[in-house]
């Protein structure tokens, strides 16, 4: 059976919270965004779903508890026998987008809101799938924080890394200000007395420079040669996926930057300074104008230089010439003369793999987030439509979980990798 929201909840508009609002307030301000500050008292009592009424209209947000909603936003309140949850994932699989009428700022109106229509169960049918969407969601949260600390580790290791380097047990030295016996002072500070200070430049190999690539692509050829871009990387990573392409012809005529695989690309325009090896993969693909191919000497370890240009060091040295500037480019001649501060060849080899692990962990967390992405949206498909059966069972106060918080059978082919 399908029911309209208007049988299925009410819809309240929200207040201006200037009155009310405090930075020791306990209640939450809920805008559109999220969380806007904090209120002296609420307006709702909770729970209830905030949908933006103007401005941003997707992505709602759901409230157990007491709270404001700032007067942009609708709180929409489930009516008894509805479970509020279940009402929060229909409203959020919805395309609320889609109602706005307005020529000027996006809106919607409350009477087309209140006409939207979801197939709506038993409520403790409800309550069963909202609580199989709720495990799926808290594995997301719990998977995002985890992916958070780790690059917050990540950063923390790199600064260690490239300012004390690791003896050659693999240890971190002890810091300049424990052991100053083991630094020396360069054109960049203190350094381990084994290290020295290199342009970039200095480091490609021998008859080759740092360049760039095809300043004028031509269109799109499906088969011709795979071709990057300045969008193309980031963060360590080639979106090979994404590539387009571009003639034969065209790529022949800047053989200087065929790939070969195991050199490194970085982005001049579209997320400038990020960096990438080459992987083998892309072996005779080509780059654009907005890409810088950099070539390094086989004396020099190329993961290495990658993490030392992504890590805090080296971007401060990477931009410095800029002055504060908004423009968003890097500049080639400034790129050759960019400092590197270089270990010997095998501790250049111990640093890139302790980055490595690090960046295989961070990566491994990415991977089973996108994956419980394509869960929760496969089940919310079938679920909130009524394509998968959900009943309640036998002594099942509708939570369709089982006591470990792990989904009960006839959703589980849907949750296979969600761990509670």
């Amino acid at each position: 059976m399908r029911k309209s929201l208007r049988e299925l909840a009410h819809v309240e508009y929200g207040a201006s919270p200037s009155l009310v609002r405090d930075e020791d307030g306990r209640y939450p301000i809920y805008g559109t965004g999220g969380v806007q500050g904090f209120a002296l008292r609420s307006l709702f009592d909770g729970p209830i779903t905030v949908v933006g009424r103007k401005g941003t209209l997707g992505n709602p947000l759901f409230s157990a508890k007491p709270c404001w909603v700032i007067d942009t936003a609708y709180g929409v309140v489930a009516k008894a026998e509805v479970d509020a949850k279940w009402l929060f994932f229909n409203l959020a699989r919805f395309d609320l987008a889609s109602l706005n009428e307005a020529t000027g700022v996006p809106s919607i109106n409350r009477n087309y809101l209140y006409r939207v229509e979801f197939w709506s169960p038993h409520y403790r049918v409800q309550r069963r799938i909202a609580d199989i969407l709720t495990t799926v969601d808290n594995q997301i949260e719990k998977t995002e924080a985890l992916i958070a600390k780790y690059q917050s580790i990540k950063q923390g290791l790199m600064h260690d890394l490239f300012t004390r380097g690791v003896d050659e047990h693999g240890r971190l030295r002890p810091t300049h200000d424990e052991a100053p016996q083991l630094y020396k002072e360069s054109e960049v500070g203190f350094i381990p007395a084994s290290w020295s200070v290199a342009a970039l430049e200095s480091l490609v190999a021998a008859g080759s420079s740092i360049t760039y690539g095809v300043v004028q692509p031509g269109a799109e050829d499906d088969q011709g040669v795979r071709f990057l871009r300045g969008g193309d990387v980031y963060d360590g990573e080639i979106a090979i996926s994404e590539l387009r392409t571009i003639s034969k012809a065209i790529s022949a005529t800047y053989r200087r930057t065929l790939l070969r695989g195991g050199e490194l690309v970085m982005s001049l325009v579209g997320y400038p300074g990020e960096v990438a090896v080459v992987p083998v993969e892309l072996r005779d693909a080509n780059i654009a104008r907005q890409v810088a191919l950099i070539r390094l000497d086989e004396e020099v370890v190329t993961p290495f230089v990658m993490e030392y240009l992504l890590s805090s060091i080296g971007k401060t040295r990477l931009f410095e010439k800029q002055n504060g500037s908004a423009q968003q480019v890097i500049n080639l001649a400034d790129l050759k003369f960019v400092q590197v501060t270089l270990p010997l060849r095998d501790e250049q080899t111990a640093i890139a793999n302790h980055l490595r692990a690090a960046r295989d962990r961070v990566s491994s967390e990415k991977s089973h987030l996108a994956k419980l992405r394509r869960i929760k949206l496969g089940l919310m498909q079938d679920l909130l439509t009524g394509k998968v059966p959900v009943k309640p069972e036998h002594n099942d106060p509708g939570n369709g979980v089982t006591s470990n918080g792990s989904p009960k059978a006839g959703v589980k082919a849907r949750t296979e990798g969600v761990h509670a």
